[in-house]
């Protein structure tokens, strides 16, 4: 983990304001983003860096976490960071890991939403940054409603006017989990309150992964997975998990691991198939025959019909 001293936070908290020492060298623009004061919205702050000072991504993630501490000049609007400190980060694989102090955990739900927003819309314009994730103290970040927060990348954060990324939705979601003797799939209809800034369709892998409320039904997927990315594009779901979904889960055969993903997610509208990869990688073979490089379809042999 690379730690920062205050000297240096302070030292380059101002270097934006010695840009127009480099007359006509190249410069590169990057978004800081800050809250407004009513804290509805974020609101991006230009920065002006010289080109010969955009950095290594560490030392660009240093500058824009000092850069988001400080007080903005335009009174309408208040630093990002505020009441709570990034104690550390470390930057592995394109995944840049802030770890907050605990004092985070006492900002209003809205709040949080917004201050991360901020966070992930600022740090992913560093090069070599694709996600970033959040521990407090250590430990994984939840949200409002008791769901791990997990890696982030900007497109799940809406352009938001008035309220919006703070908006939360009730949506009924058909899940797939195994049956009691773990051989065969059941459909679970289930409720779920989620930010709205979240996809749907992340929301249905996330849920699948946690794993059913109770009863009879069992876990399909392993609770250590982690989700890279979601996303669709011409009708295939693509799901990008990290490794720990190939441990499988004790008497849960890894077809059924891939058809609860696969039967949930194609119950929404406009997907048809799922494309799974592991950490980008689609060639890989789970169990025996499971070959990712195929393009998954329903598949109701696996399920109890109703």
């Amino acid at each position: 983990m690379k730690r920062f001293r205050l000297m240096i936070i302070f030292f380059l908290a101002f270097l934006p304001l010695l840009s127009g020492c480099y007359q006509g060298e190249k410069r590169s623009d990057f978004d800081i983003f800050a809250l407004d004061r009513e804290e509805n919205s974020i609101i991006p702050m230009v920065m002006h860096v010289p080109e010969s000072e955009v950095g290594e991504p560490c030392d660009m993630a240093t500058r824009m976490i000092s850069s988001m501490s400080q007080t903005p000049s335009d009174k309408k609007l208040r630093e990002t960071i505020l009441g709570f400190e990034v104690v550390d980060y470390e930057l592995k694989d394109g995944v840049l890991m802030l770890n907050v102090s605990e004092d985070y955990l006492r900002q209003q739900p809205t709040t949080e939403v917004l201050v991360r927003a901020a966070l992930v819309r600022t740090l992913c314009q560093i090069e070599g940054v694709d996600y970033v994730g959040i521990l407090c103290n250590g430990k994984d970040l939840v949200d409002a409603l008791g769901q791990p927060v997990g890696l982030m990348e900007p497109s799940q954060f809406v352009d938001n006017s008035g309220n919006e990324i703070n908006s939360y939705e009730r949506v009924e979601l058909a899940l797939y989990f195994a049956d009691e003797e773990g051989r065969k799939l059941v459909k679970s209809n289930t409720t779920v309150e989620y930010n709205s800034n979240i996809s749907t369709e992340r929301l249905v892998v996330e849920q699948i992964i946690k794993g059913p409320n109770g009863g009879s039904l069992r876990a399909t997927v392993n609770p250590q997975t982690k989700i890279n990315n979601v996303s669709i594009k011409d009708g295939v779901c693509y799901v990008n998990l990290d490794g720990a979904v190939i441990n499988a889960l004790p008497g849960i055969d890894l077809r059924l691991s891939v058809y609860s993903i696969v039967n949930s997610l194609t119950e929404l509208p406009g997907i048809n198939k799922v494309q799974l990869l592991i950490d980008g990688d689609s060639n890989v073979v789970l169990g025996d025959d499971i070959n990712l490089e195929n393009v998954f379809e329903r598949n109701l042999d696996l399920t109890v019909q109703e």
